[in-house]
């Protein structure tokens, strides 16, 4: 399957890496394609590199890895045309920085960063997803307690089996918590996954549901 990526940074690139390995075909969506030359060439040399426009052109499926603050912009560079109707995996967190201690939420409670994308891509569907750990155990985590739970939400059922492959893929137990505004639940569990992050000064955790 052809996935685009929009976004260049730790997030974007792990995702690139993960889509790699599952067999599909990625071209990962930067404002500037000359700073990702050297990553491309010792790392990912079988995956394509674009700008926004035409990564998004290229994806049949797309996964959201910007900064929150440059969101909306990569989505108007990228052209909301071209996402029409493809499943949009929201990797974001709607995050500030206000300067010592851990990052706070800029939506929250009633709103959230998912239902927020969802607005802004009216006829494409976003899943909330990745968007709990960090990006370093995105693919095949290997934690002592096994593998461990990857939650996800969307309003598409499609949208979401095919997002729940992606996860099984990756190596974590995807849990369902709904539509999409459950992305005002999983968001605050980005804080708490920093925040653990911070105390222990370690980023191998992530979060994991138990049943019996």
């Amino acid at each position: 399957m052809r996935i685009g990526i929009l976004g260049s940074g730790d997030v974007g690139r792990s995702l690139t890496l993960g889509f790699l390995g599952r067999g599909d075909e990625v071209m990962i969506g930067t404002r500037d394609p000359a700073k990702l030359q050297r990553w491309h060439e010792e790392t990912a040399p079988s995956a394509r590199i674009g700008r926004f426009e035409e990564t998004a052109r290229f994806g049949e499926a797309i996964a959201l890895a910007t900064l929150w603050s440059g969101t909306e912009s990569a989505l108007d560079l990228a052209g909301r045309d071209n996402l029409r109707g493809k499943v949009i995996i929201d990797v974001t967190n709607p995050l500030v920085f206000p300067g010592e201690g851990p990052p706070e939420l800029a939506l929250g409670h009633s709103d959230s960063g998912g239902e927020q994308v969802q607005r802004w891509l009216m006829e494409a569907h976003v899943v909330k997803a990745f968007n709990t750990v960090g990006n370093g155990l995105f693919v095949k985590p290997d934690l002592a307690g096994g593998p461990p739970t990857m939650f996800y939400c969307g309003n598409d059922e499609e949208a979401k089996r095919f997002v729940r492959g992606v996860i099984t893929d990756f190596g974590w137990e995807p849990f369902d918590v709904g539509g999409i505004e459950g992305a005002r639940l999983l968001e605050p569990l980005c804080i708490l996954w920093v925040v653990y992050a911070m105390h222990v000064r370690s980023r191998r955790h992530a979060f994991k549901v138990l049943s019996g």
